[in-house]
């Protein structure tokens, strides 16, 4: 299954996984490009914040979307049709199509100490791709993971720790996200820093 996986960025912090059978969408926010619904079979949330979920757009698309308890709260509240929510914690396991969706506990990373952190997960779909959410998680078996989906910039995001990130999972490409807030000088800057703190690995370009 890891050949078949592939990863196609949206923008900010969302993408698309797909599989030979299978897409699912991951993090559709505010800031991020809107694929039609007829191109993907699920969404996936990582948490709730609206840069990684928008509730009305999330509703008018009308396919199954899988997140933790908050993120479920929020779209119910939002109206969403309870058929369609299905609950992930951490620990837990699910498939679409060909794809394989294990969710691991990993806590967002701080924004400031007033300002209280919803339930995030990370996700590894298929064994090789990794979105952290907002997030820098430390998985098992690091060296099977392939596509890395890096954030790099944020109010809770430090570049060395993005790098930090990167160094633990070895075989991994890079693919940055979480970037909306850089302008195209920041984007240009996050990317030299990126190459020159890893040098020999493969890093999709910043855009």
């Amino acid at each position: 299954m890891a050949t078949s996986t592939v990863v196609q960025l949206l923008g900010h912090s969302a993408a698309l996984v797909i599989g030979g059978q299978a897409t699912i969408l991951v993090d559709p926010g505010s800031w991020s490009a809107r694929p039609e619904p007829e191109e993907y079979d699920a969404i996936f949330v990582t948490h709730g914040h609206p840069d990684h979920l928008d509730p009305p757009w999330v509703l008018a698309a009308g396919k199954p979307v899988w997140g933790p308890a908050d993120v479920l709260d929020l779209l119910r509240q939002a109206g969403a049709d309870p058929a369609l929510l299905n609950l992930v914690t951490p620990g837990t396991a699910c498939e679409v199509g060909d794809l394989r969706v294990e969710a691991f506990a990993s806590t967002h990373a701080e924004i400031a100490p007033q300002i209280p952190l919803p339930s995030n997960l990370a996700y590894l779909f298929n064994g090789v791709v990794l979105h952290p959410g907002d997030s820098f998680p430390r998985l098992p078996h690091a060296e099977r993971v392939l596509e890395l989906l890096t954030p790099i910039a944020g109010p809770w995001c430090r570049i060395a720790d993005a790098v930090a990130f990167v160094k633990y999972y070895p075989n991994a490409r890079v693919l940055p996200i979480h970037h909306a807030v850089l302008n195209d000088d920041g984007l240009a800057l996050a990317a030299r820093v990126l190459a020159n703190s890893l040098p020999g690995r493969e890093i999709a370009p910043v855009d």
